[in-house]
This record gives C-alpha cells, sequence and structure tokens, in this order.
C-alpha cells in the first residue's frame, strides 16, 4: 500500500485491502513515483519494509511520519500488473499506528487501493483519528465497509461521539477480490468533499462542515 498525505492539495495515497484489510504497496512505475515526489506528499507509506513484524517501522518515503507494525501484518503480492507487495491485515487488531500527525490541512486527500478477501462490519482501512470507540473515534476522517455491502466515507469533529456528523456511501455493493482505487479529497475553507471510485465521481463538490482539527491518530488497517 502506498499512502501519502501532502498540504495544500495534500492527498494520502494509500493501497489497501481489507479482510481483513491489506495495506499494500502497489509498486507503481517511475513515472508515477516521480509525479508523487513532485507533489510533496506529508507522508508517503509504500510498504516495501523488509520485514512486517511487531514493532517494527514501515517507513515512510517523504520522511517525517515512520508507522509501527503491530500484530501478525503480512506482505503478499501487490496489484496485477503492478508488482510490489500488499501488506495484509487479518482483522484482529492488525495494524501500522503513525500517531498524531497535526493539524488537518485545509486542502487535502487520500487516496488509496483495498481488497476485500471478505465483506465484513466495521473493517477500517484508514483513519485520522482516536482508536476510542464510539465517543471518540467519530473525530475523524475514517472509511468503513459494512457486511450488507456499503462502504461508507465518516467524518466527524472534535465534539463527535455516537456517530459522526458526515456518513456518506461510496460503494454501494462491496465486491469481495476485486480492486478498488478511492481518491477523497477536501477544503475546510470551501466546506466541501469530493470522492472518485475507479476514477468515477461518487460525491462532487458535496458539502460538510464537520472536520477534526487535527490528524490525531492516524491509523493503517484498523478504526475505533
Amino acid at each position: 500500500m502506498h499512502v501519502f498525505l501532502r498540504a495544500g492539495d495534500s492527498r494520502i495515497l494509500a493501497a489497501v485491502v481489507l479482510l481483513a484489510v491489506v495495506i499494500v504497496n502497489i509498486g507503481f512505475g517511475a513515472s508515477y513515483v516521480t509525479e508523487v515526489d513532485v507533489d510533496g506528499p506529508i507522508a508517503w507509506w509504500r510498504f516495501e519494509d523488509a520485514s512486517s513484524a511487531n514493532g517494527l517501522m514501515a517507513a515512510d518515503s517523504a520522511g517525517a511520519f515512520t508507522g509501527t507494525y503491530n500484530g501478525d501484518v503480512v506482505f503478499e503480492s501487490g496489484i496485477p500488473g503492478e508488482g510490489g507487495q500488499s501488506a495484509r491485515f487479518d482483522g484482529n487488531l492488525d495494524s501500522v499506528l503513525i500517531g498524531d500527525m497535526g493539524l488537518l490541512p485545509v486542502a487535502g486527500s487520500i487516496e488509496f487501493w483495498m481488497y476485500s478477501e471478505s465483506v465484513s462490519n466495521f473493517r477500517n482501512p484508514f483513519t485520522t483519528g482516536p482508536l476510542g470507540g464510539h465517543a471518540t473515534g467519530n473525530r475523524a476522517i475514517r472509511f468503513e465497509e459494512n457486511s450488507a455491502g456499503p462502504f461508507a466515507l465518516a467524518i466527524g469533529d472534535d465534539t463527535a461521539t455516537s456517530l459522526p456528523q458526515f456518513t456518506r456511501t461510496l460503494i454501494g455493493s462491496t465486491q469481495t477480490e476485486k480492486w478498488y482505487h478511492v481518491v477523497t479529497t477536501w477544503n475546510t475553507n470551501a466546506g466541501l468533499v469530493t470522492v472518485f471510485v475507479d476514477n468515477l465521481p461518487v460525491l462532487v463538490d458535496t458539502s460538510n462542515t464537520n472536520w477534526p482539527s487535527r490528524l490525531s491518530a492516524v491509523a493503517i488497517g484498523i478504526g475505533w
């Protein structure tokens, strides 16, 4: 999985596989890597590490926000046709914990690939906020799978408790053993969210006024 975040037009780029949730190193070609470098990401996790053993570091290719592997994350092959490897999360507390990355950029985006081996409740491939359950875990930008099929974006501000204030379904019926590409972009000044799935718009300049103030507890492969 690649995850990358840049300020201004920031984005987190990730490839995620869910079971699970597998976060993947996509192994894009040199032209893509060059493009990402030119974008000046805040953080970029490519999951090309030699080992994912518990407690080892998940390198940030941008240099500032190294993560920590937790549980028994294992590497698998990457997206067909792209090479590289993926990080597979088995749904039993496997994760990469990044921690506090500071204030939420006014404008930014999160981009990832995901692949579900099964469709299960509460599989969160990526979250920006705390892992504290309903009371605090909704104070974030996060993505969540539901066993009935929907895959959703949830955004809550610093007061969110039992529910986030903004939720939208991005995929109506999530298929197993299928790669999805998700790009979510926000602008807090304009109060807008735009999302593409497989290069098709599912939300376009959709109004939202509820934002977390910080990327307070960024985690990959796990949610609240």
